[in-house]
């Protein structure tokens, strides 16, 4: 299992849960002090103490951003056009706004501190993205 090195905002037990709410993994966390936590598998979920619900992600360095949360989606033709309409216009429907500023702001995180979150479905939207707008790698 692939392990990932996260610093939290507070001193809690962190618990990885299944798909199904069933807790896999638990360890203390102690606030703003490094803890390397195995990554969890496609639709799992970190839960601290109080209830708060953390995703963590694969990437490079020690993961601070915990705040993020990105919903599960499905990459199809009229989500990769909606996302592209935010980003263009900063227009979305309501019910996208929060998921849309999500992904923004992992892709913003990337770009700042090189692959710090991969999120397997971010990078398939951003290479829809980039292949709908016609850029050719180099």
């Amino acid at each position: 299992m692939k392990k990932r090195e996260v610093k939290f905002p507070i001193s809690t037990t962190l618990t990885l849960l299944d798909a199904y709410g069933n807790p896999r993994f638990s360890t203390e966390v102690l606030e703003k002090e490094p803890v390397l936590i195995p990554v969890p598998f496609k639709r799992e979920v970190y839960k601290d103490s109080e209830g708060k619900l953390y995703y963590i992600y694969e990437g490079k360095g020690i993961l601070e951003d915990t705040d993020i949360a990105i919903a599960y989606f499905t990459l199809t033709q009229e989500m990769i056009d909606g996302f592209d309409r935010f980003l263009i216009c900063n227009e979305c429907e309501d019910t996208d706004r929060e998921l849309y500023r999500g992904i923004y702001k992992v892709l913003d995180l990337n770009m700042q501190k090189q692959d710090y979150i991969i999120h397997p479905q971010i990078q398939a939207l951003q290479e829809a993205i980039i292949k709908k707008a016609g850029v050719k790698s180099a």
